[in-house]
């Protein structure tokens, strides 16, 4: 074809561009070559265009930008990769003219429409990657004519055959119907029918993921044939019948095995992750799981297990979580568990004498669990909530409760526990926050140190046989957010405490204990000077707020931009009070070029308390992280890895002086916010450290490399009905390897997840060293920034 041509049809492609922010084609003219364009390559000898990657270039039409068609006039194409860009419309099927075609990339546009059959001509095609857009339909037939496609990524889309396919993703959209005898990675969509029984001739196939579908009937004995496998997984399907036993010869097995059954387990010796949650199976737990030494995470919940817990489990040498909730076990709990001195995170499996690192939770609610809870509780030093409700306990509360001086929440409800609450435990638990005995038969007075826990906001002693009064020491909890103690012998009592508890409240109100010393090196500025700054505190000029502060953009009159941080005095007077003492004798010993520029602040008694901060113009990392405009996309990877940087400097700097501190609203990335700790930025032993450490900040910035990675939140993440942190919900998504990965980072990440797919999980295991349970395993500053510029010179 005439030269003339393909520089036509790229002029044409050009012209269709009307925003081009990094000027990647601005150099395509009269003035130079077209084989010297940006992006461009051309044959040597012919000068024929044979590739056009223009990735990550974002570009885009101001009425849409649809990909011209004229790109198949270049006859001797080979590579197109416009990955990360604004094109819209459909994919053309002009570019089934393009017979040399060997790599499409299409990834993460605006693509609407379907896949072009058209494309099904190009033989030489390899590779077809349409990943992250809005295509609907089905998949062309067509496309099994291309013989030689080796990748077919289609994640993300609408839509609803390949000999030598070896890597498939067409996860997260709505499939339905039977699957095709060729293709082999179908998870969360509404397959239905059964396994196909030819299964087995994949002889090379490595992953097989059909979880979350629709399947039924028996899984092929002839799967055994595919001794390459290397990751199955079924769960979340309507499989009946057994797995065949032989399954147990696939002994290249190694990230997971899930199905609605287990085979020979004991020969999977690499096995490290077993799936079987979620699904119908019955009987004991198997007791060759003790085989599988390398096991960490065995998810066995919602199932119909009946029967003890099987000793087996003690053997499992690597244990770190378990997951047994949702079945019918019952029996006592076997004393072998007391051998798992390796267990950290939430347990929810056993009380455990001897499981000394067990420092999150113990939870084995919802169960049926009998007898009496064990004296051997005492040894859980470090647990913080332990959850047995909804059992069938009995006998009393046990009096070694008070060895579990971390508790922060206790629940017994829903059980058969009698005789009085033991008046021990209390003046010991005092860190406690929730408390509920409800729905169990206790019986007797309360004990009058029932409020010994200066902490305790919420407290259910509902549906018991309680008699006498309620001791009036709760009166004195100024925490106590919600109490529940509506019984026949309790109720006459329940309005006095009510109005003791309001009157306690109303009386600090009244006499704040005002502490603040002036920080004569900050600037005082005049209540008039912010009024004026800020136009008198209006809600137009809000650009954040928390539980207890506002912040306020404003203009001083010498033209500076501000952010002014008002306290929210009227609301939480003797919180605000001691906050804004703390911060400001803080502030006048930092400066650093990564932390915010603190000018001053505004202090008149019982009226405002305000600290004056420069206005940072780009907004401040949470927004960045959480509130990206379409119009604005989020960072790359390198500048995600640069702010990290950044973070790390200026703490290396601050916690050269003194103990960290971070200067954003309630709202903002910060592991001690400005006035108020952020719950999911708290590490576990702040629980009962009551102060902060460096250690802490360590925990702190391992929560904001998660979030910075996944723009997820640090709390709201539930599994099953239950709570898990951002910490947990990363660990699984690593045990999943490149799948896992895709399913946690946002869009703007996830080619990387491909490409830099070690400088991904570098990151996400540095933020898992940060936040490990035991502060004597999380980095230190110096090496978080070591290994941060080591990942910063892998891109």
């Amino acid at each position: 074809m005439d030269l003339k041509v393909e520089v036509e049809a790229l002029k044409a492609f050009k012209n269709s561009i009307t925003n081009d922010p990094f000027g990647a084609v601005v150099n395509w003219n009269g003035a130079n070559h077209h084989c010297n364009w940006s992006g461009v390559e051309c044959d040597k000898s012919s000068g024929h265009v044979v590739s056009i990657s223009l990735v990550d270039k974002q570009l885009w039409g101001g009425g849409g930008c649809e990909i011209s068609p004229l790109l198949g006039n270049l006859s001797s194409l080979q590579v197109l990769d416009l990955t990360l860009n604004f094109f819209s419309g459909k994919s053309p099927p002009e570019l089934g003219s393009c017979t040399h075609l060997t790599l499409l990339v299409l990834y993460q546009n605006y693509l609407t429409s379907s896949i072009p059959a058209e494309l099904g001509i190009l033989k030489n095609l390899q590779t077809i990657d349409f990943g992250i857009n809005f295509l609907n339909g089905s998949i062309p037939d067509s496309l099994c004519n291309c013989t030689d496609l080796l990748q077919l990524g289609l994640i993300y889309n609408n839509l609803i055959t390949i000999q030598k396919l070896t890597l498939l993703n067409i996860y997260s959209n709505q499939f339905a119907g039977g699957i095709p005898p060729g293709t082999w990675k179908f998870g969360f969509n509404s397959l239905t029918g059964p396994l196909p029984k030819d299964t087995g001739f994949l002889y090379n196939l490595k992953n097989l993921t059909l979880n979350d579908n629709l399947l039924e009937g028996c899984i092929p004995s002839s799967i055994i044939n595919c001794t390459c496998l290397l990751v199955i997984t079924l769960t979340s399907n309507r499989f009946t019948g057994k797995i065949p036993e032989e399954l147990g010869q696939l002994l290249n097995l190694r990230n997971r095995f899930s199905g609605p059954d287990r085979p020979e387990l004991s020969k999977l010796k690499l096995l490290q992750l077993l799936a079987l949650n979620d699904n119908e199976l019955e009987g004991l737990i198997p007791e060759n799981l003790s085989e599988l030494k390398q096991i960490t995470d065995p998810q066995l919940q919602n199932n119909k297990f009946v029967g003890p817990i099987a000793h087996a489990i003690s053997k499992l040498e690597s244990l770190s979580y378990l997951e047994l909730s949702g079945n019918k076990l019952n029996g006592t709990m076997p004393n072998s568990l007391a051998r798992l001195n390796n267990i950290d995170g939430s347990f929810p499996g056993s009380l455990i004498a001897n499981a000394k690192n067990l420092q999150i939770s113990l939870n084995l609610s919802y169960n049926f669990m009998d007898k009496t809870i064990p004296d051997e509780i005492i040894m859980l030093k470090m647990v913080k909530v332990t959850g047995l409700s909804n059992n069938n306990l009995s006998g009393s509360i046990p009096r070694a409760l008070k060895g579990c001086r971390n508790l922060i929440s206790l629940d017994l409800s829903g059980n058969n526990l009698s005789s009085q609450v033991p008046h021990e435990i209390f003046p010991l638990l005092s860190e406690l926050v929730n408390l509920n005995l409800s729905r169990n038969q206790l019986n007797g007075a309360l004990p009058e140190n029932l409020a010994s826990p200066r902490h305790l906001s919420s407290l259910d002693l509902s549906q018991s046989k309680f008699e006498g009064i309620i001791p009036k020491s709760l009166a004195n909890i100024f925490s106590l957010k919600f109490l529940n103690t509506l019984s026949i012998c309790l109720k006459d009592m329940f309005m006095k405490l009510v109005y003791l508890i309001k009157k306690q409240k109303t009386e600090k109100l009244e006499n704040p204990k005002l502490k603040f010393k002036t920080a004569l090196t900050l600037k005082r500025f005049s209540p008039k000077d912010l009024e004026v700054a800020t136009n008198f505190f209006s809600e137009n000029n809000v650009i954040g707020a928390s539980s207890i502060s506002t912040v306020f953009k404003g203009t001083l009159e010498d033209g500076r931009a501000i952010a002014a941080k008002k306290l929210n005095l009227h609301q939480f007077l003797e919180v605000s009070e001691k906050c804004f003492n703390r911060e400001v004798k803080i502030l006048v010993q930092l400066r650093h070029k990564n932390l915010v520029k603190v000018l001053g602040y505004a202090w008149e008694s019982r009226k405002l308390r305000a600290l004056v901060l420069e206005f940072m113009e780009n907004g401040n990392l949470e927004k960045i992280i959480h509130d990206s405009a379409k119009d604005n996309p989020s960072w790359t990877l390198i500048e995600r890895i640069d702010a990290l940087v950044s973070i790390t400097s200026g703490w290396k700097h601050t916690w050269a002086k003194m103990l960290g501190i971070h200067l954003e609203d309630g709202s903002s990335i910060s592991s001690e916010s400005a006035f108020e700790w952020t719950i999911g930025y708290k590490a576990p032993e702040f629980a009962y450290m009551r102060k902060v450490t460096i250690k802490l900040d360590i925990f702190s910035f391992g929560i904001i490399v998660m979030e910075l990675i996944t723009a997820k939140r640090p709390t709201g993440f539930t599994e099953k009905g239950l709570l898990i942190t951002l910490s947990q919900l990363v660990q699984k998504a690593l045990a999943y390897g490149i799948n896992g990965l895709l399913q946690i980072v946002p869009p703007r990440l996830v080619s990387y997840a491909t490409k830099k797919q070690e400088v991904l999980e570098g990151l996400l295991h540095l933020a898992l060293s940060c936040t490990s349970p035991d502060p004597e395993n999380q980095s230190d500053i110096e090496s978080v920034l070591s290994f941060l510029l080591k990942l910063r010179k892998m891109m």
